[in-house]
């Protein structure tokens, strides 16, 4: 059993213009996704300003880059209009609140709990 820091993956965001590059890490708690680039749910944890800028790619449809524990990489995106659910976690000793960030795809939000699309 690893210790819970040992546990976590990484999202990492990287999007370049002619002016600015963006490059966000953050802590990556839980991922459901397939191997052809396609996302269904995310869960990350950061700071106030990294939590906007990947709200804003995941809403966007920008594709990300998620790293598991032991290293492998895949590039997925969440798709159109992914649901996103923001929260607070307040912890010992820190001046400001851990941002929680949970994305889920409009395909995924769509199915029931048997498997079928909902009409």
């Amino acid at each position: 059993m690893k210790n819970a820091y040992e546990r976590f993956g990484r999202l990492v965001y990287v999007r370049r213009t002619e002016k600015t590059a963006t490059n966000i890490r953050l802590h990556l708690d839980a991922f459901v996704g397939q191997e052809r680039g396609k996302a269904h749910l995310v869960s990350v944890i950061g700071g106030d300003v990294e939590i906007g800028a990947i709200a804003a790619a995941f809403g966007n449809g920008d594709m990300f880059t998620v790293i598991d524990p032991n290293g492998a990489e895949t590039l997925v995106a969440l798709g159109e209009k992914p649901l996103l659910f923001r929260g607070s976690i307040a912890v010992a000793g820190r001046k400001r609140p851990l941002r929680h960030l949970v994305a889920c795809s409009q395909e995924s939000a769509a199915t029931s709990s048997d498997g079928k699309p909902r009409e």
